[in-house]
């Protein structure tokens, strides 16, 4: 499955270096290519007009079909992963976008 994840430039290169999902938080959440571009980019999602290049790039992953067990379902358009999940999960970055406009 398909699913993208909009982050700032911090966690985009350490997770493009250590080609591997990154966090320092509990959970992460991943969405549809049309959730990230209209909702998570739009400046008002998680206060993100407040914070400079909060959501400053997007990274294109790959969730293999028998790991999706792992994530929470949120809406029709969103999944939630637990930190504590992660190495379950067998997920890689199959592309991203440098700069969202």
């Amino acid at each position: 499955m398909i699913v993208y994840r909009a982050m700032c430039e911090e966690e985009y290169f350490d997770t493009i270096n250590s080609n591997t999902i990154s966090w320092k938080g509990r959970f992460k959440w991943f969405g549809t290519r049309q959730f990230i571009e209209e909702r998570v980019t739009d400046g008002k999602f998680n206060n993100s007009r407040f914070v400079k290049d909060r959501y400053c790039k997007i990274v294109i992953f790959d969730i293999a079909e028998e790991s999706l067990s792992y994530f929470t379902k949120v809406g029709y358009r969103e999944l939630m992963l637990d930190r504590r999940k992660s190495p379950l999960v067998k997920i890689k970055i199959i592309g991203t976008f440098n700069e969202i406009s």
